[in-house]
């Protein structure tokens, strides 16, 4: 995918993503009841602008798994093992499972059975379709197998030394109108049911928990959402310069006395000491493997015994176990991910792995998904 058609897309999303800024402007978030009715009371055009921006990603997940010939080489009438596919395509093992599962929660394809891969009547027919086999997804047009994170498409093609810009973010921070129109799209799909910061109220026993530390935390809603719950939580809101200048300019005076902001960056060693908690909402999967290890080295010095880490993402679930809406949702995220910060979606184990494979003191006590949520809550205490 060439620059322009990449930055076209972009503009679609932003565009998109004014629209849904629109629709939350006029629905009332004041109770969780409300929030999970969002998607019933969503306006027509609303409703279209989400679908377009999921289309998208599904079609060009197709056309990656037919451009490296997954279809064609699943027999019409019998499954095969995704091994033979990983070595017959030469796709790597971790981009073809996450982009065939993906497909899957919509129907294109199915798993027959645990890491059996069959066809539906759709593949199957396009199978036979020439001109689907003529594109790829963003970053396999750059990087063949997707082995190499730091090089997702977005990264590759935003790019641009002379300017210090490396990858997304670099190119968000250099251009104002795409920046907040990401950030406005971002900030009405993260009110929207699923992903409400009302979900995080119920995401631990918050009792318990004097400070809050909010990594990463934009413009404070969930520590708002929090403190509104549980008035004797004190929250400190954690993320970069620019974002915690417009944080402090339209804090509600109501919120004054129980969040404040702190300019850092979770790459650099974490500066609070005296936290109870220390929560990563929608953080870590934005990040390959390495970073994440990264984060939470950053964080590592500043725990001591009964401080929680409060990890919420989004958990992928085992193939057919949640139900088809809420599965094709994390499977194109995963795959958005992919594409766009060469992060991903991961499974709890993973999340655990991570985690205890940097700091064996943080112990895994519970996962937990609110009714209506599509992220998980999973919660560490230091031992």
């Amino acid at each position: 995918m060439t620059r322009r058609a990449l930055e076209q897309l972009v503009d679609k999303i932003a565009e998109n993503g004014e629209i849904l800024k629109q629709q939350e402007r006029r629905e009332d978030h004041n109770s969780l009841g409300s929030c999970l009715a969002d998607l019933c009371r969503m306006n027509e055009d609303a409703s279209k602008a989400r679908l377009a921006v999921i289309d998208v990603f599904q079609a060009r997940a197709i056309r990656a798994l037919m451009n490296f010939g997954i279809p064609q080489l699943i027999p019409l009438h019998e499954p095969l093992a995704a091994i033979v596919l990983e070595l017959l395509s030469g796709l790597g093992r971790d981009p073809l499972r996450r982009l065939i599962r993906y497909t899957v929660s919509y129907g294109f394809l199915q798993e027959v059975e645990p890491e059996m891969f069959g066809h539906t009547p759709l593949s199957a027919l396009r199978v036979h379709d020439p001109v689907a086999t003529r594109s790829c997804m963003w970053n396999l047009n750059v990087n063949p197998t997707a082995s190499d994170n730091s090089r997702c498409a977005a990264n590759v093609v935003y790019a641009s030394p002379e300017k210090q810009v490396t990858n997304i973010w670099d190119y968000h921070r250099s251009n104002p109108k795409l920046r907040l129109g990401f950030h406005d799209y971002i900030k009405a799909t993260t009110r929207s049911a699923y992903y409400s910061s009302l979900h995080t109220v119920r995401g631990l026993d918050w009792s318990t928990v004097q400070t809050l530390v909010d990594i990463g935390g934009s413009s404070s809603h969930v520590s708002m959402a929090l403190t509104e719950s549980h008035p004797h939580l004190h929250c400190i809101v954690e993320d970069l310069p620019d974002v915690i200048s417009e944080g402090r300019r339209t804090l509600p005076p109501a919120y004054a006395d129980k969040i404040e902001y702190l300019a850092h960056s979770f790459f650099e060693p974490q500066p609070v000491t005296s936290a109870d908690c220390f929560l990563l909402r929608f953080i870590l999967h934005k990040w390959s493997d390495e970073n994440v290890c990264r984060i939470i080295a950053n964080l590592s010095p500043a725990l001591r015994p009964g401080v929680w880490v409060l990890i919420a993402d989004i958990v992928v679930p085992e193939v057919g176990s949640s139900s088809g809406q809420v599965e094709a949702i994390v499977r194109y995220m995963d795959c958005r991910l992919l594409a766009l910060f060469g992060g991903r979606e991961r499974n709890k184990n993973d999340i655990v792995a991570l985690v205890q494979g940097v700091d064996i003191r943080l112990v895994w006590k519970s996962c937990t998904q609110p009714e209506g949520s599509v992220a998980s809550f999973l919660a560490f205490q230091c031992a």
